[in-house]
């Protein structure tokens, strides 16, 4: 099998994994319930991510040893 399949499986299978995760039949919590204001909480999620990536940015141009 070539190694770039060898990766999609087993990112296929990492997926599943995390799906019987967020999934659980044994929960009452379902995946819809992670996302309350559908694509809007989303969008949210995706703003704080790039907020905090400017952050860091700004934070290492100021300090080349920032960590």
């Amino acid at each position: 099998m070539k190694e770039s399949l060898k990766v999609l499986q087993a990112a296929a299978e990492i997926q599943q994994q995390k799906s019987n995760d967020y999934q659980n039949p044994n929960s009452r919590i379902r995946q819809a319930d992670y996302y309350p204001h559908g694509c809007s909480t989303i969008l949210d999620t995706m703003h704080a991510k790039i907020l905090r990536m400017h952050s860091v940015i700004e934070a290492m141009e100021a300090d080349p040893n920032y960590k």
